[in-house]
């Protein structure tokens, strides 16, 4: 007899048949800036609105072969409320963060939230081994960073499309990070006219 010191992943592909892999996995945690996802879709892409919830499946397919050990939305919630019900159906965490400050300025204080999250994560659960940040919010770069200097791997999943986006991109290749691009996970290419 022998042992095996990795896990048997069983999962379904896209035709549907099981798939049994014995490759060894990472174990990933996903952090989602799902509030500057949805606002950028809605604002500048024709993307129907129930469609928005795609990319939290598409993220998930594309680490289907990895262990995900958490799975979180960053959001204020109440500016995509018609959403609420459907995203408990994707078997996620749901983070509120609250977007408005007491002049009633919309404000958004996901990437600390998520910020501070990662660092509890790293600190308590060391077994993850991969961070996945979708955000196209520069301001991630101090954690990922931080992350890399700790021996995790980091893939950012992020907007091609704006050129703030650009530089964002070329400092993560830079450092190594795996970069996606939301538009290609999705199939979209186009900006609102």
């Amino acid at each position: 007899a022998y042992s095996i010191d990795f896990p048997l992943l069983i999962y379904y592909n896209q035709a549907g048949k099981v798939v049994l892999t014995m490759s060894k996995s990472q174990n990933t945690a996903i952090f989602v800036d799902y509030e500057n996802v949805y606002i950028t879709l809605k604002q500048q892409y024709t993307y129907e609105e129930n469609a928005k919830l795609e990319i939290i499946s598409k993220i998930r397919d594309l680490y289907q072969a990895e262990i995900i050990r958490t799975y979180r939305l960053f959001c204020d919630f109440s500016t995509i409320n018609s959403l609420i019900g459907n995203l408990g159906l994707e078997a996620v965490e749901l983070k509120h963060i609250s977007s408005v400050d007491s002049a009633n300025k919309h404000k958004n204080a996901s990437d600390i939230a998520i910020a501070v999250d990662v660092m509890r994560t790293m600190s308590n659960d060391k077994q993850i081994s991969r961070y996945v940040i979708a955000s196209s919010d520069s301001d991630m770069m101090p954690i990922i960073s931080e992350l890399l200097a700790n021996g995790k791997k980091v893939d950012v999943i992020c907007f091609k499309s704006f050129s703030t986006s650009l530089d964002y991109r070329f400092r993560l290749e830079k450092l190594g990070v795996r970069v996606y691009e939301i538009e290609s996970l999705l199939g979209i290419d186009e900006f609102k006219q």
